[in-house]
């Protein structure tokens, strides 16, 4: 019994330390209640400075948005510069180049949570034979007290970093905000990942508020 309850608290305290690790978990989500129909040419811009991050992002959301039948480029093709895009040149190229919408992404700010993960404690069979005589099997107790050691795992802190992340889509005619969602990133997994993970869960949110198919 007192194996079957330490082997629970081992699994508990897993399981609380692996759902701690998900990468990226959606936070708010707007969508214009008066906006109809799906874009069908969106120009995908990442507002970063680190230019193959840029890179990722903007191409991750193209990939997305093409398997789902929307027509899609990469900014960094259209502005292949390191600086912001004025306000003026970017209306100018969304115009002439046909995009009816305009995605941009944006990092909001970062953050960091304290998670305790909580000690475990685990029985042990002690070294000698399986068979102990009486009298310790002759009560309930002394059955499953006897033969087995206890080894104790102390619980402990971990410290997870975010990194906060804002979606909009804007109608390129009107120039409104048609959907906007917010994300908070947990660092520790290679850029691509992370930016995968991210992309994915801003794609899966866009989807059921019907955006896009």
């Amino acid at each position: 019994m007192k194996r079957i309850t330490g082997y629970l608290l081992f699994l508990l305290a897993a399981v609380a330390l692996f759902t701690g690790c998900a990468s990226t978990e959606l936070t708010s989500a707007w969508k214009d209640p008066a906006y109809q129909g799906s874009p069908k040419k969106i120009l995908v811009y990442a507002v970063l400075k680190n230019q193959m991050r840029r890179r990722i992002f903007e191409d991750e959301f193209v990939a997305h948005f093409k398997y789902r039948g929307v027509n899609a480029v990469p900014g960094y093709e259209v502005f292949p510069g390191e600086e912001l895009v004025k306000k003026e040149v970017l209306e100018e190229k969304i115009k002439s180049l046909g995009f009816d919408a305009l995605l941009l992404t944006q990092v909001t700010g970062t953050k960091t949570e304290l998670v305790q993960v909580p000690g475990t404690v685990n029985y042990q069979p002690m070294p000698g034979p399986m068979y102990q005589p009486a009298p310790y099997y002759r009560s309930y107790p002394g059955y499953y007290n006897a033969g087995y050691t206890a080894t104790y795992t102390p619980s402990y802190t971990v410290e997870d970093n975010y990194v906060m992340t804002e979606t909009s889509l804007f109608d390129a005619n009107s120039q409104k905000l048609i959907w906007s969602g917010a994300a908070a990133t947990r660092i520790g997994d290679k850029d691509q990942k992370l930016i995968k993970d991210y992309v994915a869960t801003m794609i899966d949110a866009i989807r059921k508020d019907k955006v896009i198919p």
